[in-house]
């Protein structure tokens, strides 16, 4: 499906939806509906945050204070990190690369596959993101107004509305607590999925083996060696001419001995199959298969699915990628995100003077040095990275 096919689509389906949502009268029950975007605000969920935020109240309160520490680190980390990706473009370093962008729109932006792995991701840390500023504000006292979703296009968040007025009222401790709190969930998400990651295997131990014993097919290019010898999507080759292959490290070493146009008998689940290489097409002295390959690991139990492994490992990439990603950019000091009004609160509790001014130059400053690494990535490269 191309582009403009997609593009179509999303319109209709949006426009049908708008027209729904128009006539059933659901604006009454908190729904608000525009062209191309809807807010859901609903005050249920208040009372289950309030609950959730009088438990161990002195743990949220502890927590929320390191987030300011990690709130001051975000914010100078994301800072450096633009500055340095400007320098090393405008000077071509070897560290040089184009600036990524991840608008999640899928069949445009993204892939199909990749698709529901990133929407998960998005998810996690929406929710994550938006129950730790309530729960931070929760824990001083002061109220919500109310809580939902919005969708914008097929980009779906959910959010938590404060009652501003009366947070301005607090101390500066509470709205550092209040603006850091999000980002700093999603830090601490970030490293807890790094740990999952370097730990893949044991976490899934208890349900797979912890040694490869073969390479699962993850995708296929269309009209490639393997695909024309009838290797399909989610098979599995455990050896090829009678050599076992442990995994990708062990297919990658069976092929470097291996010359283009080869006959390779591969023992898969589903039988026999014979595969004649072709000629990789970056490096004519290299085999190609058409495959991309991820390690197999044997299921304990046959009611376990064997692309398992590979799906959680491909969601929590994305999640490590996103999740440090939104935490940077939202500490930047610029309006409407939440370094923003951090920063601000910082100012003031240092009683710094000309604090709109302040205010106002670091926004400016934040936003120049993107517009750098957007326009020395398009003289450099031609093009922004999408990722997905």
């Amino acid at each position: 499906m191309d582009s403009a096919t997609t593009s179509l689509i999303y319109l209709l389906a949006w426009f049908t939806l708008y027209i729904i949502f128009r006539i059933s009268g659901l604006e009454k029950r908190g729904l608000t509906a525009k062209p191309l975007y809807f807010i859901y605000r609903s005050t249920r969920l208040n009372k289950a945050l309030e609950r959730l935020a009088k438990r161990g109240r002195m743990f949220w309160r502890v927590s929320a204070n390191i987030g300011i520490a990690f709130g001051v680190g975000l914010m100078i980390l994301a800072v450096y990190s633009l500055a340095r990706g400007a320098f090393a473009l405008a000077f071509k370093t070897p560290e040089a690369t184009p600036i990524s962008v991840l608008v999640p729109l899928p069949g445009l932006t993204i892939s199909w596959e990749n698709s529901p792995y990133i929407m998960i991701a998005v998810i996690i840390l929406a929710i994550s993101h938006e129950l730790a500023h309530g729960i931070a504000s929760l824990i001083d006292d002061v109220p919500l107004k109310s809580a939902g979703i919005f969708s914008l296009l097929f980009f779906s968040a959910a959010f938590v509305e404060i009652d501003d007025q009366k947070l301005e009222k607090t101390g500066h401790s509470t709205r550092l607590r209040v603006f850091a709190a999000g980002s700093s969930v999603n830090l601490v998400t970030w490293l807890l999925v790094l740990i999952l990651m370097y730990n893949f295997i044991p976490s899934i131990s208890p349900f797979y083996d912890n040694n490869p014993s073969g390479v699962l097919i993850t995708d296929l290019v269309e009209g490639g060696a393997a695909q024309t010898a009838g290797i399909e999507r989610w098979d599995v080759i455990y050896a090829f001419n009678g050599t076992a292959i442990a995994g990708y490290e062990g297919l990658s070493s069976y092929l470097s001995g291996i010359k283009p146009n080869s006959v390779l008998v591969a023992t898969t689940n589903k039988g026999i199959s014979t595969i004649t290489t072709r000629t990789h097409p970056l490096n004519s002295s290299r085999p190609y298969l058409g495959v991309s390959v991820f390690n197999y690991y044997a299921p304990r139990l046959s009611i376990f699915p064997v692309a398992f492994p590979f799906h959680l490992y491909q969601l929590e990439r994305w999640m490590a990628t996103i999740m440090i990603a939104v935490a940077l950019f939202n500490m930047l000091p610029i309006f409407p995100f939440d370094g923003d009004r951090f920063l601000v609160s910082i100012l003031k509790a240092f009683n710094v003077g000309r604090v709109k001014e302040m205010r106002t130059l670091a926004s400016m400053l934040c936003l120049l040095i993107i517009g750098l690494n957007f326009a020395l990535s398009l003289w450099l490269y031609g093009s922004i990275e999408f990722l997905g």
